[in-house]
């Protein structure tokens, strides 16, 4: 999921927007956080090369670096609903934060605070003898990193993404309400108008849902690390047999490997519903439009190109009616403004006339005997 998104975010035309900034680099930190813990893990269990446990130095900057990502990636999430919500407001001043260069400094602020609220972690992790595990020492400091993950990795992220999140659809809404808004109160609403407000409230509806099954998700699978730390530090002064030490050392693992998930199971609602696809399609719009003219123009022209009689437009003079259909196929091909269906008996159905300029070409369209003309 993280290549996925790497690789689709980096070919996207939306690369100078912000949303796509951060999520951009929270998805590097998923991603160093699946590359780095997932293997270290396994040569732990599997092959029982733990390098935590190689040296005091190992410990301390290894457990820094995999909690400091993981909650890295969270609070980049978390700035994303912060950046739509800015984004979304009726407020200019608002809005005017949500841009590329208030993102250049808010992403590396955000990466400095969370580092520095994880340094402590350098001064209490020692390698504990004689098991060879590297852990925090001091049960004091075990129930503090216990509550210190719970408040800023498990449950401080997720409540930003739902007050934000929440905060962003109510702008979405009343958007809809500033532009919808009838400006004679005493007509009904038209049938359209209705659909899109059934519409309007069947995707908010569902963004919700999202929302709070992400945001649940996310607490459930961060949890279990904050709590496998807290439950240790209430048994450290407890003599236990060897089965319930397993028990405990598969608590360890198993949470640990849950709470990997959440990298796996990434789904961004802020970006999902309303803010890609409408940033790719405006700056799509002018190259889709040149290609189905293009298009259209081929099809015409392969349908003229079919006819095997074909006449002038001036059918006064009897002997120019005779003409080769060979000769007759030439000169409407010299003559790129005109294109058009021709029957056996020499009566030009439609006329389509291209207007080139500022770029650009615009096809219209008229009947024979008919003074008016589409747009196409």
């Amino acid at each position: 999921m993280s290549l996925s998104n790497t690789s689709i975010t980096e070919a996207m035309i939306i690369r100078e927007n912000t949303i796509s900034c951060i999520e951009y680099i929270s998805t590097i930190s998923g991603f160093c956080v699946v590359t780095i813990s997932t293997p270290l893990r396994l040569l732990s269990l599997g092959y029982a090369i733990d390098y935590f446990s190689s040296s005091s130095a190992a410990c301390k900057i290894l457990t820094l670096i995999v909690m400091w990502a993981r909650a890295q990636y969270a609070w980049f999430i978390a700035l994303a609903c912060v950046d739509r919500f800015l984004c979304s407001s009726s407020s200019t001043k608002l809005r005017a934060l949500s841009s590329v260069r208030f993102a250049s400094y808010s992403i590396p602020f955000a990466v400095l605070i969370v580092g520095l609220t994880f340094s402590h972690i350098l001064f209490y992790y020692e390698i504990a003898f004689p098991k060879q595990l590297c852990s925090a020492l001091r049960r004091v400091y075990q129930t503090f990193i216990g509550i210190w993950l719970l408040i800023a990795y498990s449950v401080g992220p997720p409540i930003i993404m739902l007050s934000f999140g929440l905060g962003t659809i109510q702008h979405i809404r009343q958007s809809i309400r500033r532009t919808g808004t009838n400006p004679n109160p005493h007509l009904i609403q038209n049938q359209q108008q209705q659909q899109q407000q059934r519409r309007s409230k069947k995707t908010d509806r569902q963004l919700i849902q999202m929302m709070f099954v992400q945001c649940i998700v996310f607490i459930l699978t961060a949890s279990l690390p904050a709590i496998q730390y807290i439950y240790t530090s209430a048994r450290t002064n407890l003599i236990i047999d060897y089965l319930q030490a397993a028990k405990d050392s598969a608590f360890n693992y198993v949470s640990g490997f849950i709470s990997l998930t959440k990298f796996f199971m990434e789904f961004n609602l802020q970006d999902h519903h309303d803010f890609s696809i409408n940033n790719i399609i405006p700056k799509l719009e002018p190259s889709l439009r040149t290609i189905r003219q293009r298009r259209w123009r081929e099809n015409q022209r392969h349908k003229f190109d079919s006819n095997q009689i074909t006449l002038p437009l001036s059918t006064t003079d009897n002997s120019e009616s005779n003409l080769s259909s060979s000769t007759s196929s030439q000169n409407f091909e010299d003559n790129p403004f005109i294109s058009g269906d021709v029957d056996a008996v020499g009566v030009i159905h439609e006329q389509h006339l291209v207007c080139v300029g500022g770029g650009l070409q615009n096809d219209y369209s008229f009947n024979e005997g008919d003074d008016s003309y589409d747009d196409k």
